[in-house]
């Protein structure tokens, strides 16, 4: 994963405002609308010693681990043995602490569009509740090949500014408890 993305998305959900306006420049109005809404509740998100490049994102009562892959390619395999490992060691610290897993895919030189799409793993029944429960059960789940590996199809994900949406909107919904 390109630092440069890594930056990105940190930058979105951190509401930098300089980010913003770059990334959103060349998005339909509609698009560029919804990503300006993390201003109004911005994430916090911070990196992990040792944490195979997941960084920890969390506003108000949410938080998840997040982990960036990029592609020039519409679908990305999980079949590299540090992948594959990083993947498993996310669905583990994930369940073990009752916190979503999300994995942010950014689609190289997209034009005209988001480029971001959002996915999650499924986890037992049980592990999340709340608000974090509601935003795993939107996510979409990465899917499984017939060799069992995970991949990701950029087009089966959430656009990250309808997930934006979502969490500003959520936010407001339902107070913080």
């Amino acid at each position: 994963m390109s630092q440069l993305y890594e930056r990105e998305l940190k930058g979105i959900l951190m509401a930098d405002r300089d980010v913003l306006v770059r990334v959103t420049k060349n998005l339909p109005a509609d698009e560029q609308i919804a990503y300006m809404k993390i201003m109004e509740k911005p994430f916090v998100v911070v990196r992990a010693a040792g944490s195979f490049g997941i960084d920890m994102a969390v506003v108000g009562s949410i938080s998840f681990l997040v982990e960036e892959k990029s592609s020039s390619e519409p679908l990305y395999h999980f079949n590299a043995p540090r992948i594959v490992e990083q993947a498993e060691l996310l669905q583990k610290l994930c369940s073990s602490a009752g916190i979503i897993p999300v994995y942010a895919y950014r689609l190289k030189n997209q034009r005209g569009g988001d480029p971001w799409r959002l996915f999650s793993m499924g986890l037992a029944e049980g592990i999340l509740d709340g608000k974090d429960k509601l935003v795993h059960d939107r996510l979409p789940k990465l899917e499984r090949t017939k060799s069992n590996n995970y991949v990701m199809r950029w087009n089966n994900g959430m656009k990250l500014h309808k997930f934006i949406d979502y969490i500003v909107t959520l936010r407001k919904r339902v107070p913080e408890a």
